[in-house]
Parts: C-alpha cells; sequence; structure tokens
C-alpha cells in the first residue's frame, strides 16, 4: 500500500468516525427533545386532571348531596378512576393516567412513567384529614387515607 491510498484510507477513516459522531450527537439532541415533548405532554394532562378533580369536588361538596355507596362515585377521585379505564376505549396511542399507582404497568416493554404527587388542599382534608373527622362512607372503604397535611406553597 502506497503513502497516498494509506492517507486516502485514513481520510476516510476521519471522515467516516466525525460522520458517526455526529450522528450520535443528533440523536441524542432527539431523544432528549422526545423525552422533553412527553414530559411536557404530561405535565398538561396532569393540570386537567387537577383542575377538574378540584371543580367537581367543590361541585360535589357544595350541592349537599349526601356521601353514601351510591354517591362515592362522583367523588373526583373514584370517578377519575373509572374515567382513566373508559379513556383506553377513545385513545389509542398508549397514554394512560390514574391518580395513584404502586405497581409498574412497562412488563417488560420500554415505558415512560411520569408522577407527580396530587397536591392536597384544604378541602382534601374534609375525608382525608383525621379520620374520625371523615364522612361514614370514606371511613368505611378507606384504612389508611387519613392524616394528610395541607400542601404548602
Amino acid at each position: 500500500m502506497n503513502l497516498q491510498q494509506r492517507l486516502l484510507l485514513t481520510i476516510g477513516f476521519v471522515l467516516l468516525l466525525a460522520f458517526t459522531g455526529l450522528e450520535i450527537l443528533s440523536y441524542k439532541r432527539t431523544q432528549d427533545h422526545a423525552i422533553q415533548e412527553l414530559r411536557n405532554t404530561a405535565e398538561v394532562v396532569r393540570s386537567i386532571l387537577m383542575s377538574t378533580r378540584r371543580v367537581y369536588h367543590h361541585q360535589f361538596i357544595d350541592s349537599g348531596v349526601p356521601l353514601n355507596d351510591k354517591t362515592l362515585g362522583f367523588l373526583p377521585a373514584h370517578a377519575l378512576n373509572r374515567i382513566s379505564k373508559d379513556f383506553l376505549n377513545w385513545n389509542d396511542s398508549g397514554l394512560t393516567f390514574n391518580n395513584v399507582s404502586d405497581r409498574p404497568r412497562n412488563q417488560g416493554e420500554d415505558f415512560y412513567h411520569y408522577a407527580r404527587p396530587i397536591w392536597i388542599e384544604a378541602y382534601c382534608l374534609k375525608c382525608h384529614g383525621k379520620k374520625e373527622n371523615a364522612p361514614a362512607t370514606i371511613q368505611k372503604i378507606y384504612d389508611t387515607a387519613y392524616d394528610y397535611k395541607q400542601r404548602s406553597c
């Protein structure tokens, strides 16, 4: 192999390395952008869910409808649980939501899990403050959903 061939081979190898490096950087930037977009979408969905919970919770409490086994499903935490299941009938994007979960859902596949706590506000403490102050229906179905603290800003 003469000098010219070695020089061309070296230049080709350097160009190949440079191209590979640029492609890796481009892929990484695209991946970072996609993850940020997922986070942004998750924040929007969370904001919708939080405002829905608050508005409907106040609507239920302010209406004076008694809380019992038949009306419990109208409370946002219970209604949103059912809505999250029905959501799968309307959306096949893979996006799901739930109030809380202690079980991973990825089952061996790539999965983006975004979790944020539900903010506890003053109205939440009517059911989730001291157990003895909670409505009887709540006391009957929950053993551990008490002694929550209000979120501080």
